[in-house]
């Protein structure tokens, strides 16, 4: 029959928020190791963030000059200038997603080299209380999540963010009334974030918890099948295995819940956005306060606002599954190695064909020895 393992203190050690800012500082200081590509893909976002601008504005610019005034001299021009904005804006997100591919692979494969050795340095005791499965799933699943959030999610952030300070300020700049009446969701949407997200980030650790259980469980029930079948242990098992897999399907299923909660949310204040900017928009428009042009380029800027917002929020709920990961990870990277020879040990010159064990004591934990 299979040996049960207890869930050691260094594993309800990780099971505790270790904090946002601590673990993606240290993910940061393996990302500064590649610091020329990293300026290379925020040079990238920049140059993507100010395209992504100019051409909505270009438009608006187009209908003030050309449909308002009834006139078409340049119109090709402008035809092929947003070409050549929106071409650049490919061109950029294309580099910078390529770029970054690299430097998550190469983080993520320092990090899982990392930890593979650290295991090799740790003592007997260590694995003796955890599931061997358990820990190969911080190898792959946990540092897997680490992987994607690096892949897509650290571009997203950084875009979204220049995104939304470029935006308001353009809107600012262009009608300070009309870029009052878009801010006016802002509250709503933090607010709603605010409440999501304070339960997914519990939620996200606990799910990954339940995986590596899981995943320990498997492992140990597969190699143990010769014990297994002897002892007629197989309806046991298969009951152990049940309430595993129904424990990680009830925080998988509330932590994507909340999760889905997100997009919905965004979707209707970002309809509720375009609604007011177009109706109050129409009003200054009719009492000649703004032009056409003016509406158009807050339209198409009230979606560009509020999208960096549903990004950021999507991204956040990615970025508490990395965190969640990569403390697991650390915890075990944070373990401290087996004890290593005393400086003082007096070298083994010699052995004449008898051992003997003179005031000597061991143990896997200190203050428990046996001699």
């Amino acid at each position: 029959m299979l040996k049960k393992q207890k869930e050691s203190k260094t594993d309800k050690k990780s099971n505790t928020a270790r904090g946002i800012v601590p673990t993606v500082r240290r993910i940061w200081a393996y990302l500064a190791d590649q610091r020329s590509l990293l300026i290379l893909v925020l040079l990238m976002v920049v140059a993507s963030s100010a395209l992504a601008l100019l051409g909505p504005f270009l438009i608006g610019w187009g209908i003030d000059e050309y449909f308002a005034a009834e006139s078409t001299d340049g119109f090709i021009w402008l035809l092929v200038g947003l070409g050549v904005v929106y071409g650049l804006h490919s061109l950029t997100l294309w580099l910078q997603s390529y770029w970054m591919i690299g430097i998550a692979q190469k983080t993520v494969y320092t990090m899982r080299k990392q930890l593979f050795a650290h295991f090799h340095r740790l003592s007997i005791d260590f694995f003796n209380k955890r599931q061997h499965g358990e820990l190969m799933s911080r190898v792959t699943n946990d540092i897997e999540n680490v992987s994607a959030t690096l892949n897509s999610s650290v571009i997203q952030i950084f875009s979204s963010v220049l995104t939304l300070v470029g935006t308001l300020a353009v809107m600012v700049w262009l009608s300070p009334l009309l870029a009052l009446v878009t801010m006016i969701i802002v509250p709503l949407m933090f607010m709603g974030m605010k409440w999501i997200t304070s339960r997914t980030g519990r939620l996200y650790k606990e799910q990954q918890r339940r995986l590596g259980e899981m995943n320990g469980y498997i492992e140990e029930t597969i190699s143990g099948q010769k014990i297994i079948k002897s002892f007629s242990q197989e309806p046991k098992v298969i009951e152990e295995f049940r309430i595993k897999n129904k424990k990680l399907k009830e925080s998988g299923y509330w932590a994507q819940t909340f999760t889905g909660f997100i997009p919905k949310l965004m979707n209707m204040l970002n309809n509720l956005s375009f609604t007011i900017v177009t109706a109050v928009g129409g009003y200054f428009a009719l009492q000649g306060y703004v032009s056409i042009g003016t509406i158009v380029i807050f339209t198409e800027y009230s979606r560009q606002f509020t999208r960096p917002l549903n990004d950021l929020s999507n991204q956040f709920n990615t970025l508490l599954s990395a965190v969640a990961g990569a403390d697991r990870v650390f915890d075990i990277i944070d373990t401290e190695e087996e004890a290593v020879d005393e400086k003082e040990a007096a070298p083994l010159r010699y052995i004449n064909g008898k051992v003997e064990f003179k005031d000597v004591s061991f143990s896997y934990e200190r203050r428990r020895y046996r001699s």
